[in-house]
């Protein structure tokens, strides 16, 4: 599933098949209770935070194959 993780793909998406990642959305601000944030892709959420795309998708990545 991974592999078809995106720049655009929804972090409520994410977080769905993946939901070991709330700790790492949490401390990037991006996972609270009424937040519009899980409703953004990888790409607006890493421009948001001051980060490149193609970084917060890779580190996303990483953190899955653990």
């Amino acid at each position: 599933m991974f592999e078809e993780i995106s720049t655009s793909t929804r972090l409520k998406d994410i977080l769905k098949s993946f939901p070991e990642l709330a700790d790492y959305f949490l401390d990037r601000g991006l996972c609270g209770c009424g937040d519009e944030s899980l409703d953004w892709t990888v790409e607006r959420a890493a421009k948001e935070k001051g980060k490149k795309p193609d970084e917060m998708l890779d580190e996303i990545r990483r953190r899955i194959r653990k």
